[in-house]
């Protein structure tokens, strides 16, 4: 059926059933598309008149038809229908757009894709939100619909019989359906690049699933309908949800399984249909598709572990390395060679020992400051090791491979080959006097490191070495501020402050020391608030509890503070103090604290 007439709802549905194919994306409406839709309908009641909604495209099957268009205002408006159904008592408006059929034959009007179906099922039809929870962005999307919809119903509830009249035959779309199994492919190319923006994840499934229908190879369309469930699952697992993080994590993978090319990566759509054009493939290249999803499928779980504290199974010792490196502050560089070690070493010794030097190596490289000039510095080489080692660690190790050109010994195995060219990469982007030099603050430099996105992830590894007999959560710098556990919370706490005492007339020195590393510390948020502009003795005593107006402070850091203090005020005379005495007195706090630090920084950041 073809036409160019405005058609209400009840005339598109007469007779008819509606399936969103597993091809297509998921429910993406938010709060801001539903609510439109709802001051819509709301605008048109008492509209003698069809008024234009939308456009409708579907593919006709034996039985039913499959949307190609339109899905998620045809999804909006059932849930807004069984919302209604369930305050107006209408025999005829359930059969036509909930169930109908025989007796003992009857069926569902509308199905959802396979992602969402069971979901759809339980929470729109059966009104029963407790039995499933939703574990991807697209459920969560159904439940907050149907919550928002309910709300407005419960606003209008007087007139919830003139609400279904105008949503049943006054919303007019135009509805299409096209023969042709080419024209539909060409047509959902199109859609794929207008509307809410599809992520490169979606637009992949969508393609794949389309020519594996057309090429009829189900075992490719299986794998993907089996499979990409698990893959939403664990993205929501890692609270990665936007196109932008979707696209990310399949450039990541894309990387560590195809090409290494980084301008390539922002474009995996286009790269697979290049790769991979319908009609001109051959048996190896589907094999090698079906082996892309199962490794898609392994690298979302190894990414929820690495995002999500709670998702760790790898081992105490693997979860712990895990732990720091998902709170260091930027990981996008490290990101492929994470995949392709945790999806392919299983010796959890070996494992270990690569994320060690992985997580040194994204310190060094990407978090000190002024190391590298841009953020994308060096990857193209990272991102070679991580498609190397995939590629080749289940390969024979070549006896060549294992000597350099002098004929000297290497390696005998990937493992120490992978090892030792991260060590390569460390020394040659972050030599050890840059490591050093990256510490300090030189007078003329501008750098605060109050503003060093790394800084709390330094001064936790700090409290770890000084509290060893003390198991420190670093992941405890991911929690935000207003947590409800807020001693769990730390914040950094200036030694000396911007309003702390100074006799001196020229400011500019004081201002250097006080965005010095050493003039930071680690300090629970509560104790912080309490501290703030106190001279360096009160705060002293206001970490330690004295006035036990609160809880002592746990951290060692305050410790090591007093101790530095106490040295450095012997060594001035309070009475003979001269207009410099707190310039002084902090630069040789500053100056003992960063001594230690970098002590402890060369130790805890080497490659040994």
């Amino acid at each position: 059926m073809a036409t160019d007439q405005l058609q209400s709802l009840s005339q598109i549905f007469k007779g008819s059933y509606f399936q969103i194919p597993d091809y297509q994306r998921g429910y993406a409406w938010e709060e801001k598309q539903v609510q439109a839709l709802l001051d819509d309908i709301k605008y048109l009641m008492g509209s003698q008149y069809i008024h234009y909604t939308g456009t409708i495209v579907a593919k006709k099957n034996e039985s039913f038809y499959e949307i190609v268009d339109g899905q998620q205002r045809l999804t909006t408006l059932i849930i807004i229908i069984h919302g209604l159904l369930k305050k107006v008592n209408n025999k005829e408006y359930e059969e036509l757009f909930v169930k109908r059929g025989e007796t003992g034959n009857q069926r569902f009007v509308f199905q959802a894709n396979r992602d969402t179906k069971d979901f759809f099922h339980k929470v729109i039809i059966e009104d029963d939100e407790k039995t499933l929870s939703p574990d991807i962005s697209s459920k969560k999307n159904i439940l907050n619909a149907k919550k928002l919809i309910q709300t407005w119903i419960k606003m209008y509830e007087a007139e919830c019989s003139e609400i279904l009249t105008t949503i049943v035959s006054r919303l007019g779309f135009l509805f299409y359906s096209p023969n042709d199994d080419n024209e539909i492919g060409i047509m959902f190319e199109v859609i794929n690049d207008r509307g809410k923006p599809l992520s490169q994840l979606e637009k992949i499934k969508n393609y794949l699933l389309y020519f594996s229908i057309k090429m009829n190879k189900s075992n490719l369309k299986d794998k993907i309908i089996s499979n990409w469930p698990e893959i939403l699952k664990n993205l929501s697992i890692a609270n990665k949800e936007s196109v932008e993080d979707e696209d990310s994590f399949l450039r990541f993978c894309w990387i560590v399984y195809f090409d290494t090319n980084k301008s390539k990566s922002y474009y995996v759509h286009e790269g697979i249909k290049a790769q991979y054009p319908i009609d001109d493939i051959d048996d190896a290249s589907y094999i090698k598709l079906e082996q892309f999803i199962d490794f898609m499928v392994y690298a979302s779980k190894v990414y929820a572990q690495f995002f999500n504290k709670n998702n760790l199974t790898s081992g105490k010792e693997v979860d712990t390395i895990l732990s720091k490196l998902r709170s260091q502050n930027t990981y996008a560089s490290i990101m492929p060679l994470y995949l392709a070690i945790m999806t392919k070493e299983t010796d959890d010794s070996k494992r270990k020992k690569l994320l060690d030097m992985l997580e040194i190596l994204n310190f060094r490289v990407y978090i000190l400051p002024d190391i590298t000039k841009r953020t994308d510095t060096g990857q193209g080489e990272l991102f070679g090791l991580a498609n190397g080692y995939f590629e080749d660690y289940d390969k024979k190790w070549e006896d060549e491979w294992s000597y350099d050109e002098d004929g000297n010994f290497l390696y005998d195995n990937i493992h120490d080959w992978l090892l030792d060219r991260m060590k390569k990469f460390i020394f040659e982007m972050c030599p050890e006097k840059d490591f050093v030099e990256a510490l300090k603050l030189d007078e003329d430099e501008q750098i605060d490191y109050y503003r060093w996105g790394g800084l709390r992830y330094f001064l936790m590894n700090y409290e770890e070495f000084l509290n060893q007999k003390k198991t420190i959560d670093i992941d405890n710098i991911l929690l935000s501020r207003d947590a409800k556990k807020v001693n769990d919370y730390y914040s950094v706490e200036h030694i000396w402050a911007t309003n702390n005492n100074s006799e001196r007339n020229n400011r500019s020195k004081d201002k250097w020391q006080k965005r010095r590393l050493g003039n930071f510390v680690l300090l629970e948020m509560g104790i912080n608030i309490q501290a703030q502009d106190d001279d360096l003795s009160k705060k002293i005593d206001i970490y330690k509890g004295v006035n036990n107006s609160q809880d002592a402070s746990q951290l060692k850091q305050i410790q090591e503070i007093e101790n530095i203090f106490i040295t450095c005020s012997k060594d001035f005379d309070a009475r003979r103090r001269g207009k410099d005495y707190y310039f002084d007195l902090h630069q040789s706090i500053f100056d003992k604290r960063e001594e230690k630090m970098i002590k402890f920084a060369k130790m805890r950041w080497n490659p040994k």
